[in-house]
């Protein structure tokens, strides 16, 4: 009986053990298993999620792209109208501006500003000409100046002469009834002492034309008898 009753025991157990055994491996197995699944599960949601970001990126960035586009074309366009009206604006206005100044010039002529423009003309090309002639003036001036000092120089060294021979003719109106007066002609040598009546006084010539007179007379009267005296 007691080998009966070990053998069902050893049934009993080893049944166990099998049972214990089999759900530990299908534990380990179910566990093994829902490790793969939920890391499957979870890279196919990462993978899902980034694909939807970026999705949702692309999108985005196309349609602020596409918003930006339409500003920027929106701002370009105004921009350009903006300066095409301000160009033609400008030369509007440069035009008038223009065509202004032409008309008052052309209604200036013949209303006195033509004249104003004439008389300002005229008195630069007066002041001009004085300015010459002024200049012309003191060249002039300056000319006649040298040309006096040039000629007071040169009559310098004959101002000594000068004297005997205005003497001479005063010493001969006396004797006018000679031929050939004996000294007058000794005045007409310069440099003699003897003969500067400059240097004498007034009272020595005249006794020296008193003197000479007797002696022109005695001297013409063999003159008029004959043409043998002046010999």
């Amino acid at each position: 009986m007691n080998s009966k009753g070990s053998k069902r025991l050893v049934l009993v157990l080893g049944f166990c053990l099998c049972i214990l055994f089999g759900t530990g491996v299908g534990s380990v197995v179910a566990g093994q298993d829902a490790g793969v699944m939920l890391e499957n599960w979870f890279n196919g949601k990462r993978s899902e999620s980034v694909s939807e970001i970026d999705s949702a990126i692309t999108a985005e960035k196309e349609r602020l792209m596409g918003e930006l586009r339409q500003k920027l074309n929106e701002s370009v366009g105004s921009a350009a109208k903006e300066l095409d009206d301000f160009t033609e604006s400008e030369k509007q206005r440069r035009v008038r501006a223009l065509n202004d100044y032409a008309a008052s010039l052309i209604a200036g002529i013949g209303n006195g500003r033509g004249d104003w423009d004439k008389e300002t003309y005229l008195a630069e090309v007066d002041k001009a000409v004085n300015k010459a002639i002024q200049e012309i003036d003191r060249a002039a001036e300056k000319a006649k100046k040298n040309a006096e000092k040039n000629k007071g120089m040169q009559q310098e060294p004959t101002t000594g002469a000068e004297p005997v021979k205005q003497e001479a003719p005063s010493e001969t109106k006396s004797s006018e009834k000679t031929v050939i007066p004996a000294k007058p002609s000794s005045p007409d040598q310069p440099g003699s002492p003897s003969e500067t009546p400059s240097a004498q006084p007034s009272s020595e010539q005249q006794s020296e034309d008193a003197q000479a007179a007797p002696l022109d007379t005695t001297l013409a009267e063999p003159g008029e008898e004959g043409t043998d005296a002046p010999e």
